[in-house]
């Protein structure tokens, strides 16, 4: 009974002594999926993605970049790395995913990048997508969903769209959406 009573002493001693540090874990990185094919690489990976990466980084957010391949893009003189492909992605590792636009409208969205956003959306995990209507009907997000046919950004739940991309921009002398649309997301991962 007297080593019962000691050993009751003891767990409470530690109990009341210890105490444990808890903080807030690291936000999971942010997905962003660009496309091997542009009509100008180089004007998409030093306009558009690099932009992209910079806000998500100053937003307090880590990033992993991914394509259909794997593969790095290569856009003249720039390069832009790329951490895994579609296939290897794991949504639960992730806080939200990206789409830029890439400048990839005349190029077929693979049925990869469809699936992928899809799953996202599916597990209820933040999509924004710059100028990609194309991905909205591939993944089947087009039909009863908000999005952005004008300059400006338009969030329906969980699903962000913006319509200037850098190149749309151009042509229709409106300021670009690539800052807005990743400020939106980050406005809806902080709420």
């Amino acid at each position: 009974m007297k080593a019962l009573l000691v050993l009751v002493s003891l767990v409470n001693l530690l109990i009341t002594s210890v105490s444990f540090v808890v903080s807030d874990p690291a936000p999971k990185p942010i997905l962003i999926v660009v496309r091997e094919k542009s009509i100008d690489m180089e004007f998409f990976i030093d306009r558009e993605i690099s932009v992209m990466l910079a806000e998500v980084k100053s937003d307090g957010f880590e990033y992993r970049v991914c394509s259909l391949t794997g593969q790095e893009l290569v856009g003249g003189a720039i390069t832009q790395p790329v951490d895994l492909k579609i296939s290897d992605v794991n949504v639960d590792d992730y806080s939200a995913l990206v789409v830029p636009c890439n400048g990839s409208g005349d190029y077929a969205v693979s049925d990869e990048l469809g699936n992928l956003v899809t799953s996202f959306y599916n597990r209820g995990t933040p999509v924004a997508l710059q100028h990609s209507m194309e991905v909205l009907r591939k993944s089947g997000l087009s039909d009863n969903h908000k999005v952005a046919f004008r300059p400006g950004v338009v969030t329906d739940g969980i699903l962000l769209t913006s319509y200037n991309c850098p190149y749309t921009a151009l042509d229709n002398k409106a300021p670009e959406d690539t800052k807005a649309l990743i400020d939106s997301l980050v406005a809806l991962l902080k709420k």
